[in-house]
C-alpha cells in the first residue's frame, strides 16, 4: 500500500512539473527591446524576453546579464571577467516602470510562434530559471543578455532562417562606436582596453551581440511552415514605452582637440628646448611617463590578468609600453636612460610606420600622443647631456 502512495505523490509531481513548464495556446513570447542609457553599464541597451499567457495568470519577464553586488569579492571578479551573471525573472508591471523612471524605450515583438514552438521555448526558460541553470560566465561580444536570446532562436525554433541576409559587414569596434557617438572619453577608454578582436567582422549571428541589432535582425527572420513557406518571425512590432532616447552630446574638450592641443604645446618645447626650464621639462616630462605608465599596466592587466577575451592581443602596447614604467623610475632617480629611450623610439617607431596595416583600429587621438612621445624621446636622446641628469 506505502509503494502505492508513493508512486502516485511522484506521479502527481511530475504531472505538476509538467504543466508548469506549459502555456496556454493564446499565450504569447515576445523579445524587449530598451533603448540605451546614460550610465557606463547600460549605453549599448538591453533585451529580454516577456512570456504572457492571461489565462494561466503568467506575465513576466526574464532578463539574461544581471548581477549582484553583494558578491564575495565583486570588483576583483568584475574586473578579472569572473563575476557570474545570471537569468533574472520578474513582473511585466516591474519591468515597465524601472525603465520608465530611467527614462529608457521599450519596443516589444511578439513572436509569430506555433502552439508547440512557444511551450518548447518557454520550457527551456523554465530550464535555464532552475537554480543550478541560471548562473554563467559573461562575454561582452559573445554570451550576453542578446546572444543568449539568439541562442533560444537558434536551439529551440529550428525552422527559423536568417543566413541569407546581407551582413552590415562591420568589426565589432566599428558596431560598438555607433553606441557611443557623444561619448568621446568613453570612446577612447574603449579603444584603449579592447583588443584586436573587436577588429574582426561580425555576420548576422555575431551582430546580435548589440540589442538593436538582434531586435533588427528578429524583424528580418522567417519562420518555414510545414508547407515550406516563409512568414515572418515577428508578428506584431509595437512602441510599449514611447520615450525620447537619450542623446548624447560631446563636450567641447573632447580626446582630439585636447591631445593635438598637448601636441602643439610639444611642438614648441621641442623648438625651444635649449631654452626652457630644465625644472619645468623634468616634471612636465615626469607626468607624462606617470600617465604612459599607468596606462600600460591597465591595459597589460585587462589582456593579461583578466578572462575578457575581448580585451586580448591589443596594439596599444606598441606605444602605451609597459618600459615606460623603468623609464619614469629612472627619470625620478636622475639616472641615464638612453638606451631605454632608443628601445622607446623603436617601438613608437613601428606603431607610427604600421598604424595603416595593424591588425586593431586604434583611436584617432592616438596619433598626437604618439608623436608627442616621439618628440620627447628623440628630444631625450639627442641631448649631449642626459636630460635626467639635469639639476631640478
Amino acid at each position: 500500500m506505502v509503494p502505492m502512495k508513493r508512486n502516485l505523490i511522484l506521479f502527481f509531481l511530475l504531472c505538476s512539473s509538467l504543466l508548469s513548464s506549459q502555456i496556454s495556446e493564446e499565450a504569447s513570447i515576445s523579445l524587449l527591446t530598451i533603448a540605451h542609457g546614460d550610465q557606463l553599464y547600460n549605453i549599448f541597451g538591453h533585451t529580454a524576453v516577456r512570456v504572457s499567457d492571461p489565462a494561466n495568470e503568467i506575465d513576466d519577464v526574464y532578463n539574461y546579464g544581471t548581477f549582484s553586488t553583494s558578491t564575495d569579492h565583486f570588483m576583483l571578479k568584475f574586473l578579472r571577467g569572473r563575476l557570474l551573471y545570471s537569468l533574472d525573472k520578474g513582473p511585466y508591471s516591474s519591468f515597465l516602470r524601472n525603465y520608465s523612471n530611467e527614462g529608457r524605450a521599450v519596443t516589444e515583438q511578439v513572436l509569430n510562434l506555433t502552439p508547440e514552438q512557444k511551450n518548447k521555448v518557454y520550457a527551456f526558460i523554465i530550464n535555464n530559471y532552475e537554480l543550478e541553470n541560471r548562473h554563467y560566465l559573461y562575454d561582452f561580444f559573445f554570451d550576453n543578455c542578446a546572444s543568449r536570446v539568439r541562442d533560444i532562436y537558434e536551439s529551440q525554433i529550428p525552422v527559423l532562417s536568417y543566413e541569407d541576409q546581407a551582413p552590415s559587414c562591420k568589426t565589432f569596434r566599428q558596431l560598438l562606436d555607433e553606441h557611443l557617438v557623444g561619448l568621446d572619453w568613453l570612446d577612447l577608454g574603449i579603444d584603449l582596453i579592447i583588443g584586436s578582436v573587436a577588429d574582426e567582422r561580425a555576420d548576422p549571428r555575431t551582430e546580435m551581440f548589440l540589442p538593436r541589432y538582434l531586435k533588427s535582425w528578429t524583424a528580418k527572420m522567417q519562420l518555414i511552415g510545414d508547407s515550406g513557406q516563409a512568414e515572418p518571425l515577428v508578428k506584431s512590432e509595437r512602441l510599449v514605452l514611447p520615450i525620447t532616447i537619450i542623446q548624447h552630446k560631446s563636450y567641447w574638450i573632447t580626446p582630439i582637440r585636447l591631445f593635438y592641443f598637448l601636441l602643439l604645446i610639444e611642438m614648441g618645447l621641442f623648438l625651444m628646448r635649449r631654452r626652457i626650464s630644465a625644472r619645468f621639462s623634468y616634471w612636465y616630462d615626469g607626468i607624462w611617463y606617470v600617465i604612459l605608465s599607468a596606462a600600460s599596466v591597465i591595459i597589460a592587466f585587462m589582456w593579461f590578468g583578466t578572462d575578457h577575451d575581448a580585451c586580448a592581443k591589443n596594439y596599444n602596447l606598441l606605444w602605451a609600453n609597459p618600459l615606460f614604467i623603468i623609464l619614469t623610475w629612472l627619470h625620478f632617480k636622475h639616472r641615464p636612460a638612453k638606451l631605454l629611450l632608443s628601445i622607446l623610439f623603436l617601438f613608437q617607431l613601428s606603431a607610427m610606420l604600421f598604424w595603416p596595416i595593424l591588425p586593431q583600429q586604434l583611436h584617432p587621438a592616438v596619433l598626437p600622443i604618439l608623436i608627442i612621445i616621439y618628440l620627447k624621446i628623440v628630444k631625450g636622446i639627442s641631448y649631449k647631456k642626459q636630460p635626467l641628469m639635469n639639476n631640478v
